[in-house]
């Protein structure tokens, strides 16, 4: 029986141009200490703060670390070891972040919507790159850990700090954080901080470039778009957790797409007919995908009850109307007058 850890799931993810495979293997919240790991991680607490960002699950930044190299095992990687060392070996003194990044390899221990402990700054926020705003690293940002100095490492945090920012409706003008940002006593990320300028260049570039889709006929599919599904089976894939299938039409969002898969679309049911998981194109139907009335620089009232990202939405955002700042595929970015930057799905949205 292998001792190195077995991805839960596995996530691809696409990203100007470029193919992220991320191995999830999130931590549980029943995760307790068995012997003291940290001050505040004591033998029986917790070995994650078990609490949603910015008090809701929104993130507001992602925060960059550097760590060091460590020789590893030819079978494994220092990703891979690092994650293991967080859960369940408990011996990263209470370090617990989002993903661990070397060369292509990702490993990610936390929701996207859940605080880690890494930023040094406790619980305290000050003045974000944001006018006018605060944040906190732990609090309210998404922690990604490269391991070593390597310019592929690097070069995979870029790619997966701009991935991130646009499944978060974030900017890379004002929304990527290094360590030394939160805690000016810690030189962080010491690799990547002197050549932070380029490093944050080629996030936006990235970012830019968008995130790249599946065509089926003359139509491309992105994560949000709502699609008719034909009938067709439902496949697992090396790359996906097996997942029951049903047949028959209905209506589905897309929540994942897998480029040059065979089974490049995962799909979730939108009409009550559940969970469908992998399916080709050919069962996959544009159709039903929401008409365009909705555009740039419309005023709209949120319908719906979740965000795009999965967090639920305050009722005082659906008593308020919104101006839609971007589109992109099936989900509208919702910005001012009202400002709150989030991205809801266009079936979710009315005109007012």
């Amino acid at each position: 029986m292998s001792v190195y850890l077995t991805p839960d799931s596995v996530k691809i993810a696409r990203i100007g141009g470029e193919t992220l495979t991320i191995k999830q293997k999130i931590v549980p919240d029943s995760a307790r200490a068995t012997k003291y790991v940290a001050s505040y991680v004591q033998q029986g607490q917790p070995m994650k703060p078990c609490a949603p960002l910015s008090g809701t699950g929104k993130a507001k930044g992602v925060t960059v670390h550097n760590t060091g190299d460590i020789t590893v095992a030819a079978d494994t990687t220092p990703a891979e070891q690092y994650a293991r060392a967080t859960w369940p070996n408990q011996n990263m003194g209470g370090v617990m972040v989002h993903f661990y990044v070397w060369h292509d390899d990702i490993w990610q221990l936390l929701d996207e919507t859940e605080r880690g402990w890494h930023a040094t700054d406790g619980t305290s926020r000050r003045s974000s790159q944001r006018s006018g705003e605060t944040i906190g690293g732990n609090l309210d940002t998404i922690a990604i850990e490269a391991i070593g100095a390597d310019a592929e490492t690097e070069a995979t945090a870029a790619k997966l700090t701009a991935y991130l920012l646009r499944e978060h409706g974030l900017s890379p003008d004002t929304d990527v954080y290094n360590h030394n940002y939160f805690y000016s006593a810690k030189y962080c990320p010491v690799y990547i901080l002197p050549r932070w300028s380029a490093f944050v260049a080629a996030v936006q570039s990235y970012h830019s470039a968008g995130a790249e889709n599946v065509s089926t006929g003359d139509r491309e599919l992105i994560p949000g778009d709502i699609v008719a599904f034909l009938g067709g089976n439902v496949y697992a894939s090396s790359t996906a957790p097996a997942a029951a299938g049903k047949r028959g039409s209905s209506s589905c969002r897309v929540t994942h797409v897998a480029e040059k898969m065979k089974h490049p679309y995962h799909l979730v049911s939108v009409d009550g007919g559940g969970v469908y998981g992998w399916v080709d194109a050919s069962s996959v139907s544009a159709e039903g995908t929401p008409p365009g009335e909705i555009a740039v620089g419309s005023t709209v009232r949120i319908t719906g009850s979740k965000y795009a990202t999965g967090q639920s939405i305050a009722p005082y955002a659906k008593n308020i109307t919104h101006t839609v700042a971007q589109i992109n595929g099936g989900r509208a970015l919702l910005g001012f007058p009202d400002g709150i930057r989030s991205w809801v799905y266009l079936t979710d949205l009315k005109l007012a």
